[in-house]
C-alpha cells in the first residue's frame, strides 16, 4: 500500500477514477509481473472496501487476468522426486 500511496499521494484516502488508472498505469509500465499486479489489485480492493465501506464501481470492476501456464499439478515434481534428484547430484558431485 505504501507504493500506491506514493503513486497517488493526493488521492490515496479517497481515490478518483483517474487515481486508480494511474495505479494501473504504474503496474504495467514499471514492469510488474502478472501475479504482482493481481496481488496489488486484490490488496487495493480489500483496503478500499474497508476504508470506504462500499467500493465505487471503477474499483469494483478492476480485474487482472492471469494467463494459464499450461501446466497441471501432475506436471510438477513431487517431494520424493526432488529428494531423489538431490541425492543423485550429490553422488555425481
Amino acid at each position: 500500500m505504501r507504493k500506491i500511496a506514493e503513486w497517488i499521494s493526493d488521492g490515496f484516502l479517497d481515490p478518483s477514477e483517474e487515481d486508480i488508472e494511474k495505479v494501473l498505469e504504474h503496474l504495467y509500465i514499471d514492469g510488474y509481473k502478472e501475479w504482482t499486479r493481481y496481488t496489488y489489485v486484490v490488496m487495493l480492493k480489500k483496503y478500499y472496501r474497508w476504508k470506504l465501506k462500499t467500493l465505487p464501481e471503477y474499483i469494483e470492476k478492476l480485474i487482472i487476468k492471469i494467463r494459464d501456464n499450461g501446466k497441471s499439478p501432475d506436471d510438477l515434481l513431487s517431494f520424493q522426486e526432488v529428494k531423489a534428484d538431490r541425492k543423485l547430484k550429490k553422488c555425481k558431485g
